[in-house]
């Protein structure tokens, strides 16, 4: 099989420009995006050019609402922008759908992007009453922690929110329906779709995802930091000699280096178990796992956060902020600058065929935030701020 990865040749010392570099590549990232999809626009563009009804964070307008939030702190010319983005996304608030109510997928996704950006008790109603307790699939994008992603979110950016006894109550009920479903080996490892999918590892779908959501949320469920553990132990079991790790236990194709299958998900919540439980064995799994990324994790599918070489390079975010070795950041940096400037690279993506997409090269949604322009912009802004990093939906 092909090489889903571009051969990384590159040294990982930086020169003195490379801020003004990648500030360079985020103002052409925006222009590129801004030419198609004003502030205003209340649909999505797929790599053909044509307008999609979506209404999602995750390939959808409330992908780009995300964005706009992102970038006001750091850049304050987008509060213009973000402002014409809120009104946008208000006059279609009433038609947003509640049947997936998961940050990502769901309605809740962007009633607490709204409940952040305007300190609105109401949109945090709207939140509540739409994310249920019990829950039949756990993982991220369509489960419980996609559930309790938003409602940790809210704590994090509205630290003063009126309803935050009634949040706190929301993710220990949801948090006690994760737990309950375990496996008999004290394990938090789930079928998806259920009930009759794959036992998946990875952050997307899998245990890895549910717990890095878990352990942000300890302070308020510290009474399940055996099965955390035990779960854990299950994922660095599953480790790969080269540092990567399988989609399920027993796999043995060791060829995807994404954030939503393998090691880039990974090492985030290795990061924090090491943080949390100070066990060096955690730290150990993340390190291999990082040295993986950074040999595999240049990917031709391109540049998005879900399966490309912006997701992969938060890893050596994470690295960076665990362990504060300069040679992390200067990774996650080397990743940035090659993204926007190294031609063979960026031509490499462009002839790529994966056998998935609908177009040789183009992401299916191209402007996106986990599949997109959108994405890679917040990677950026978060390289040039490493210590306030924060993976799109997936860190707080």
């Amino acid at each position: 099989m092909d090489k889903e990865y571009y051969v990384n040749t590159f040294s990982d010392q930086i020169e003195d420009s490379i801020e003004d570099d990648i500030n360079q590549i985020i103002s052409t990232y925006m222009q590129i995006f801004k030419a198609s999809l004003s502030p205003t626009d209340t649909w999505a563009i797929n790599s053909s050019g044509k307008k999609v009804n979506d209404r999602t964070i995750y390939t959808g307008f409330g992908g780009y609402l995300y964005l706009y939030w992102k970038l006001r702190p750091v850049y304050p010319s987008y509060e213009i922008d973000l402002r014409a983005c809120v009104d946008a996304v208000k006059k279609k608030y009433a038609e947003l759908d509640t049947e997936i109510p998961t940050f990502l997928i769901g309605k809740v996704g962007i009633s607490a992007l709204l409940a952040v950006i305007e300190k609105n008790p109401e949109y945090v109603e709207d939140v509540l009453s739409n994310t249920p307790d019990n829950w039949e699939a756990f993982e991220l994008l369509y489960g419980a922690v996609g559930g309790l992603y938003g409602l940790g979110f809210i704590l994090k950016h509205y630290p003063e929110v009126p309803q935050r006894p009634q949040i706190i109550a929301k993710i220990q009920a949801i948090a006690n329906c994760i737990i309950s479903n375990k496996n008999q080996d004290n394990h938090l490892i789930f079928n998806f779709p259920p009930p009759g999918g794959k036992l998946y590892l990875g952050a997307a779908h899998g245990t890895i995802g549910i717990l890095h959501i878990l352990m942000q949320l300890r302070e308020y469920i510290p009474q399940y930091d055996q099965v955390i553990k035990d779960s854990l132990n299950l994922v660095i079991d599953s480790q790969f000699p080269s540092g990567n790790f399988p989609s399920y236990p027993g796999n043995k194709y060791d060829d995807t280096v994404h954030f939503c299958h393998g090691a880039p998900g990974a090492v985030p919540m290795l990061c924090l178990a090491y943080q949390i439980y100070n066990e060096n064995n955690y730290l150990q799994a993340a390190l291999k796992a990082g040295e993986d990324v950074w040999r595999r994790g240049l990917l031709l599918k391109g540049n998005c956060l879900c399966h490309g070489s912006s997701g992969n390079a938060y890893s050596f975010l994470a690295l960076f902020n665990a362990t504060g070795d300069q040679i992390w950041l200067n990774r996650a940096l080397r990743f940035a600058y090659v993204m926007g400037f190294h031609d063979d690279y960026n031509v490499a993506v462009l002839n790529y065929d994966d056998g998935q997409r609908e177009r040789i090269g183009i992401a299916d949604n191209p402007y996106s935030l986990m599949e997109g322009v959108a994405g890679s912009v917040c990677f950026l802004v978060d390289v040039l701020n490493p210590l306030t990093a924060a993976f799109p939906a997936y860190d707080f």
